[in-house]
């Protein structure tokens, strides 16, 4: 089957697209799991230097606002 330049200029072009797609994907994930990691090293630390109550509030309000956490409601 012969395919004409144009042809497989378009398939390489489509490649690309895919290509593109998946690293772009793949950067998401990687800054999402730096931000988690972050996040964890946080937590540990206000564990290990025993952090006033209010900076404890202070830092789950901001995982709420993230949407890293959902405070449940009051019964």
């Amino acid at each position: 089957m012969s395919e004409t330049l144009e042809e497989k200029y378009k398939y390489m072009c489509g490649l690309v697209e895919q290509m593109t797609a998946s690293l772009n994907k793949a950067e998401k994930i990687i800054k999402e799991n730096e931000l988690l990691r972050d996040h964890i090293y946080g937590m540990c630390e206000m564990i290990y230097y025993q952090v006033p109550l209010n900076e404890q509030d202070d830092w789950m309000d901001t995982m709420v606002e993230q949407k890293f956490y959902t405070k449940p409601k009051d019964d």
